[in-house]
């Protein structure tokens, strides 16, 4: 039987009846990140969803409070179709009745929720859950993201909710003004490293035929991970075997845990000096909760003119590390590193750059990434998993060197199973 957290650390699209059920099972409790609706709310004497098909704006009113608060707060999940106890917090008592096709109810609730709430929450997703196979009825789950951009309202003019416990309450002006201020302080502060990790990648030595290359993970919350930077340095970080996925175009930086070096405010750890490699990076972790990898990579070209070859697959192998390279330093920090936004670029110092196609290692498509290419921050949940992010990621990669990814190109990116 799974506990709640374990429940809430699967990705949306993994969850099943059998959790629901679970929640249930071990009588899960209400909290600031956990709602539980018997029902969709409704005034005895007004026709909702299950009598008219249709969705009453008091249903979509009632739930749009509750996700507001929750993304005001730290984030959560409201399962719709739990029953709860009459307990002070309340718990998971009984499965309730099934919600009447619940499929097309999640598209409109959703369509409801973004149209009601402002400024809208980015990356609010809702799931059906069918109650058996085949069937139309069933239970709806929301996940509800921590949002950059709280605080939220519902309706005109917003009235704005967060969670107290278990509760949903209004906020007063004071919480308003708090929450503006560490919203804005939050945004800052993430702006400010990403430029900081900009300005280190410009500072890369000048090659006149190379790819140079950035991904950046910023945590939402400032850290305190000194003693784990302190222990990669002396090498008693140690990853289980076999964890890293294919070699890219940065060596995999936890292979080995020695050769973390000092630096100020965390670690880093570069490429051996060798005669003749053809690649330079550098890994690091900063105590404030930053990870990145900056690196060029020069190869031999098909011409032997001013240009290179290369493959999109080495870069997206090289942002898978990251991403493991996070969940390692989320396993072993003492601290909840859930949230973080990810951004990077790549650019060449040549005009030509030939992209490998996926098919074939004998086709190329040609390329000009003077220019450079720059990824829009994605944010991601390490607890909820990783795989949607970077699959997007690996998208816009291949896409960076005018290609589409195609699912024999596709890296085998499986977040590490073991978390602490």
């Amino acid at each position: 039987m799974s506990s709640a957290s374990v429940i809430a650390q699967k990705p949306l699209s993994d969850l099943s009846l059998d959790d629901l059920k679970s929640l249930v099972e071990i009588e899960a409790a209400e909290s600031d990140r956990l709602e539980l609706k018997r029902d969709l709310p409704i005034s005895n004497d007004a026709k909702g969803w299950r009598e008219s098909g249709k969705l009453h704006r008091n249903e979509t009113r009632a739930i749009a409070k509750e996700v507001v608060a929750l993304a005001n707060g730290y984030g959560g999940r409201v399962y719709i179709g739990i029953e709860e106890s009459s307990d002070d917090p309340k718990r998971a008592a009984r499965m309730a009745s099934a919600l009447p096709n619940v499929a097309s109810l999640s598209e409109r609730l959703g369509d409801g929720l973004n149209a009601l709430i402002s400024p809208p929450i980015r990356d609010l997703a809702l799931k059906a859950i069918a109650e058996a196979e085949g069937s139309d009825d069933g239970y709806l789950v929301i996940d509800v993201p921590r949002s950059l951009e709280a605080p939220h309202g519902v309706g005109v003019p917003p009235e704005c909710y967060w969670r107290r416990g278990s509760a949903s309450q209004p906020m007063e002006m004071r919480d308003l003004q708090n929450l503006f201020w560490e919203t804005r302080t939050r945004t800052e502060r993430i702006r400010f490293e990403q430029q900081e990790s900009m300005r280190r990648y410009r500072q890369l030595p000048t090659r006149p035929a190379a790819i140079n290359y950035r991904f950046t993970l910023v945590s939402i919350e400032p850290l305190s991970l000194k003693q784990l930077t302190q222990n990669f340095r002396k090498g008693t970080i140690t990853p289980t075997s076999h964890s890293g996925p294919a070699s890219g175009v940065a060596e995999y930086p936890l292979w080995r845990n020695d050769s973390w070096t000092f630096a100020a405010f965390g670690t880093v750890k570069s490429a051996e000096k060798l005669p003749f490699s053809s690649k330079d990076f550098s890994w690091a972790v900063d105590e404030t909760g930053v990870l990145e990898v900056i690196g060029s990579v020069w190869m031999p070209s098909l011409s032997g003119a001013n240009d290179l070859s290369v493959d999109p697959y080495d870069f997206c192998a090289t942002a898978a590390h990251l991403l493991y390279l996070a969940t390692y330093v989320h396993r072993f920090a003492s601290q909840s590193l859930d949230q973080w936004v990810l951004d990077g670029q790549i650019e060449s110092t040549c005009a030509k750059v030939y992209s490998q196609s996926p098919t074939s290692h004998s086709h190329y498509t040609t390329v000009d990434l003077m220019q450079g290419a720059v990824f829009r921050p994605l944010s991601l949940s390490l607890e909820q998993g990783t795989e949607e992010v970077f699959a997007a990621l690996e998208e816009r990669i291949w896409a960076a060197f005018g290609q589409a990814v195609l699912d024999q190109a596709k890296h085998p990116y499986q977040r590490p199973a073991r978390l602490a």
